[in-house]
């Protein structure tokens, strides 16, 4: 019982260090969508054990976000969602090599998209 098409059903967020998420559950006729997203903030940093400058981590955001339907009976689901969906791109690590003169370093993952069809036996 209780909640009615357009109510919602659950809702859960949190926050640590930095990150919030949340997800809330919209009781469809017939099935159900669930919302899922979530947000990290990292301040500036350096990317390597030496400090250089060229290897500085700048503060980043990053959201995630996604759309599942379950459908009735719960015996299949379907889900579309992306990750880094700001497209924000950074150094996540490196190493200063300077006896032979190179400085090199590894960027992090762009945007991207995912779909998923699950299903229960």
């Amino acid at each position: 019982g209780g909640a009615g098409a357009g109510t919602p059903r659950r809702l859960k967020g949190g926050a640590a260090g930095g990150a919030a998420g949340g997800a809330a559950q919209q009781l469809l006729l017939p099935g159900s969508v669930v919302l899922l997203a979530d947000y990290t903030h990292t301040d500036k940093m350096k990317n390597d054990t030496e400090g250089s400058y060229l290897l500085d981590r700048p503060s980043t955001d990053q959201v995630n976000a996604s759309v599942t339907y379950n459908e009735p009976q719960g015996k299949w689901s379907a889900t579309v969602g992306g990750t880094n969906l700001s497209d924000e791109r950074y150094l996540t690590t490196g190493q200063a090599q300077l006896a032979g003169g190179q400085v090199y370093g590894t960027y992090s993952r762009p945007r991207e998209w995912y779909a998923r069809i699950g299903v229960k036996f």
